[in-house]
């Protein structure tokens, strides 16, 4: 990376065009297919923490793993608007058994929903005051169903929950991680 380049990526946080990163010495190879890159890359050396490697890819077998069901759930959990809907979901089952106890469907499947997101949320990036704030949220409407506030405390768990909802994930975090693919997010 050249001194200007690193500037400017530094100083504007720009992402530039490929046609770009190729003039700066960036990137040198562009998209192809993978036998097409296991020759690309053959010969090429890497500097690793303990030594220089020299890659040796050419005619090399590539093996592909399918995920197995467990994996495939996990992949489908990590999704930030699946982790959303499913503490929604979750938050007011769990409120809806309380005010109104019966059978306990609602409270069961509120619970299964929560934990579910919980494990999401262990995935992506999130913000933990906005998760301060849903809890913040929650606490006040089970508090309402028991205390006689006429609404006040319903109006605060409402507005703790849109404050938390617009905070939970930060916002560039337009990625999804998978467990399939490790990616990170930025």
């Amino acid at each position: 990376m050249t001194e200007g380049h690193r500037k400017c990526s530094r100083t504007y946080q720009r992402v530039f065009p490929q046609r770009h990163n190729r003039r700066f010495g960036e990137i040198d190879l562009r998209k192809m297919g993978l036998d097409d890159l296991l020759s690309a890359v053959d010969g090429r050396s890497v500097e690793t923490a303990r030594e220089s490697l020299v890659l040796r890819t050419a005619g090399a077998e590539a093996r592909r793993f399918d995920m197995n069901f467990v994996e495939r759930f996990l992949d489908l959990l990590v999704n930030p608007d699946l982790a959303y809907i499913l503490l929604v979901i979750g938050i007011f089952g769990i409120i809806f058994e309380l005010s109104a106890p019966g059978i306990g469907g609602a409270g069961i499947a509120g619970g299964i929903a929560f934990l579910l997101s919980l494990v999401s949320f262990g995935s992506l990036p999130t913000n933990f005051g906005g998760i301060l704030f849903i809890v913040l949220a929650v606490v006040l409407f089970i508090v309402d169903i028991k205390a006689p506030t006429h609404g006040l405390l319903t109006a605060g768990g409402i507005a703790a929950f849109l404050i938390g909802s617009f905070l939970l994930f930060p916002p560039r975090s337009r990625c999804r991680r998978s467990w399939s693919r490790c990616s990170s997010c930025s």
